[in-house]
């Protein structure tokens, strides 16, 4: 017999779990913005001292 505080319990886990789990991934997608951001100032100094000459 499962007691009636159980569902209670395993509610308010799950309810945390996904709390942790959307916090997670706002640090991710903050993380890649930041990269993209990094990225992007590469790509525009890429190249413009380049001295190819012989």
């Amino acid at each position: 017999m499962i007691p009636a505080a159980m569902p209670a319990f395993a509610a308010a886990k799950m309810l945390k779990m996904n709390a942790q789990a959307e916090a997670g991934i706002a640090q991710v997608l903050e993380a890649a913005q930041d990269n993209m951001k990094n990225v992007a100032n590469l790509a525009a100094g890429v190249g413009q001292s380049l001295d190819i000459s012989v």
